[in-house]
């Protein structure tokens, strides 16, 4: 029984395959490496640095005083659901807050304090397709009867996000955010939805 070497067997099955070229590859990727160790590396310079810096025994306190760093969870700006925005700030429940837009100055001091804070969508999966909303007026009819569509179909706002978003508002009484865009398209936004970024 004659034995048969790997590269007599490749030979035999690949006899196009010239195996000096491959060992031609191996010799340049070395020559590759080993011009890569010579340059200096950023991982090669950082090792350098730490060297240089005497390190504190473990279990050494500071000696110095620093100030505690605050996270940076802290800095960045989180959103606020607007009603409940708007209940802690006019001191009312969810279900009270309807009666506050019945009062007309109320309602001007509500849309002016909405066009001078940022508003942003909630109600979007991943979070990342929520988009910032300009409230330019309160509507006069509530969700459940605020037409969508310009009133096509009979489609009301609530009946929209319930068909498209899978969303059943649970304060269907209060109006939506007015945001006005060319022309006389008008995008309404239930309160629900909208949330204040702090």
């Amino acid at each position: 029984m004659d034995l048969i070497l790997a590269t007599d067997w490749i030979n035999n099955a690949y006899p196009e395959m010239d195996l000096q070229d491959a060992n031609k590859d191996n010799k340049e990727s070395t020559k590759k490496q080993e011009e890569e160790a010579e340059d200096p590396s950023w991982i090669s310079l950082i090792d350098e640095e730490m060297k240089r810096e005497p390190l504190a025994p473990i279990g050494a306190e500071l000696t110095r005083s620093s100030t505690p760093k605050k996270c940076g969870c802290a800095e960045r700006r989180r959103p606020v659901p607007l009603v409940d925005h708007l209940c802690k700030r006019f001191k009312c429940s969810a279900h009270e807050l309807h009666v506050l837009f019945k009062s007309l100055e109320k309602r001007r001091d509500i849309v002016e304090h909405l066009r001078s804070v940022q508003l942003r969508t909630a109600h979007l999966r991943p979070s990342v397709r929520n988009f910032p909303v300009r409230c330019n007026d309160l509507s006069i009819l509530d969700t459940h009867s605020a037409p969508a569509y310009r009133g096509y179909l009979g489609i009301t706002v609530r009946m929209h996000y319930y068909i498209k978003h899978g969303i059943r508002l649970r304060h269907p009484n209060l109006p939506c955010v007015v945001e006005f865009g060319g022309g006389d398209h008008k995008t309404f936004f239930p309160l629900e939805i909208l949330s204040i970024v702090l």
